[in-house]
């Protein structure tokens, strides 16, 4: 109701909606944990795919939709690649 009255949505919200298509129209990424940090106003993710392109594929795509991500570490093993991922809003 807040939003149909013109109010903008939480931070929160917006950050679970917005990057929705970078990281679910993919079937090659899952992800391994999400935290939020309210007093930062971020959202950090651990991402898992078959290998680190298209983990930096996911990146890109959240920066074109108007992300600001810093990448964390990244690894590789025998069952494919994982990334953190921090992501803010741009401004």
């Amino acid at each position: 109701q807040r939003a149909a009255q013109g109010a903008s949505p939480d931070p929160f919200l917006r950050l679970m909606v917005m990057p929705g298509n970078a990281l679910t129209d993919r079937d090659d990424i899952s992800f391994r944990d999400l935290r939020y940090d309210a007093s930062l106003g971020t959202m950090t993710v651990l991402i898992s795919a078959p290998d680190l392109a298209a983990l930096q594929q996911t990146e890109n795509a959240l920066r074109a939709g108007g992300f600001t991500v810093t990448n964390g570490a990244a690894s590789t093993g025998a069952s494919g690649a994982e990334m953190q991922l921090i992501l803010s809003e741009a401004t």
